[in-house]
């Protein structure tokens, strides 16, 4: 079987790390060799914990730096491994091992998780590519119509044995949290829009004054430090705080089985989802609001709004469905149904015979 290079920026805790995480799981299963490279970051030990070999290498943060030394160690790498395909997942990294896979000859692939990138830095890439693939049928629409280029539908894969309902107050009981409580969960990279989301989200909740009312934030940014004082001005009001920023967490699944709903977009939606937890669709363009079951069409085309949305994040809008949430929780059949949606649109396996037949075609 052949030996693919995976590439992410950095392995840090994000959607991106975490589908790159999931597909080379699968493919391994399957017999590919899966080689990583990235960024030191809190998800590294994951590949590392699957046998799966990671290399933490400086990937650069402009298209400015051309270190001779980081190009030599990837090329290194490539011919240690036998490297027989590289298939790229961010702007930076994907120019850096552009260039390589021209060089020796090696064809590149190219995943386009949304169109976040300004349009000079995504033609520095896409038009080279082998093979483009877009995780969202939007996405891929807007490809053609802004640089008219195609590309292959592969969506973000779940693999619903990974996340499952299971009742875990582990976190509760660390931080203190009444079994009664309702706890609101954001979990994302606590930077740029992001992290206005997440401010956003923790206004609505102060807004809210509900006495049981309780919030976890995970992730971490150059925006971090702003959004620690928001809360410790947030506790200050309470007895005992209310609001707890956790910082980056490897697994997110134990506060998956803890709280009430989690505000978040695509990838954190989709596990949450698998894991029957309620989830308000909060993203890069804007705001969806409720996931159910008689929106799902909607909200899957959107990526849970990273990719589309119906209007803008404002925490009125996160205030009214947070309190509707506590009011009437979803019930037990209506995320049971949700979660069959999820699996059936987002299954891993699926998603992995995809992955494959589009390597082997790029490969031939």
């Amino acid at each position: 079987m052949k030996s693919i290079l995976m590439v992410a920026d950095h392995l840090g805790a994000n959607g991106t790390v975490t589908y790159l995480f999931t597909i080379s799981k699968a493919l391994k299963a399957i017999g590919y060799t899966i080689v990583v490279i990235g960024r030191t970051g809190v998800l590294g030990d994951n590949f590392k914990h699957e046998n799966i070999p990671v290399y933490e290498v400086n990937i650069p943060t402009t298209f400015d730096d051309k270190s001779t030394e980081l190009q030599e160690k990837i090329e290194e790498i490539i011919h240690n491994h036998q490297i027989d395909l590289i298939h790229c997942h961010q702007v930076f990294s994907g120019i850096v091992l552009l260039h390589m896979a021209q060089k020796l000859n090696i064809p590149y692939v190219y995943t386009l998780h949304g169109l976040y990138n300004r349009r000079e830095e995504l033609l520095k890439i896409l038009p080279k590519c082998n093979q483009i693939i877009t995780v969202s049928q939007l996405v891929q629409e807007q490809l053609v119509h802004q640089y008219n280029l195609s590309s292959t539908f592969i969506p973000n894969g779940i693999d619903g044995n990974d996340y499952i309902d299971q009742s875990d107050l582990t976190v509760r009981k660390n931080l203190h949290i009444p079994d009664t409580g309702f706890v609101v969960f954001y979990a994302s990279r606590l930077e740029f829009d992001k992290a206005d989301i997440c401010m956003r989200l923790l206004k609505a909740i102060e807004e809210l004054r509900q006495p049981n009312l309780y919030a976890l934030v995970a992730g971490e940014g150059f925006r971090t430090k702003q959004i620690h004082n928001m809360i410790k001005a947030m506790n200050r009001k309470r007895a005992t705080p209310y609001v707890h920023l956790l910082g980056s967490q490897q697994d997110l699944r134990p506060f998956y089985r803890s709280v009430n709903v989690v505000v978040g977009t695509g990838r954190t939606a989709m596990e949450a989802i698998s894991c029957e937890v309620p989830v308000i669709a909060a993203g890069a363009k804007g705001y969806s609001g409720i996931v159910t079951k008689e929106n799902w069409e909607k909200m899957k085309y959107g990526h849970f709004a990273d990719h589309h949305a119906d209007q803008p994040i404002h925490q009125r809008n996160i205030k009214n469905d947070i309190s509707q949430l506590m009011t009437h929780e979803k019930n037990i059949v209506e995320m049971k149904e949700i979660r069959q949606a999820l699996l059936r649109d987002f299954n891993i396996e699926k998603i992995i015979k995809d992955l494959n037949s589009l390597y082997i075609n790029t490969l031939n």
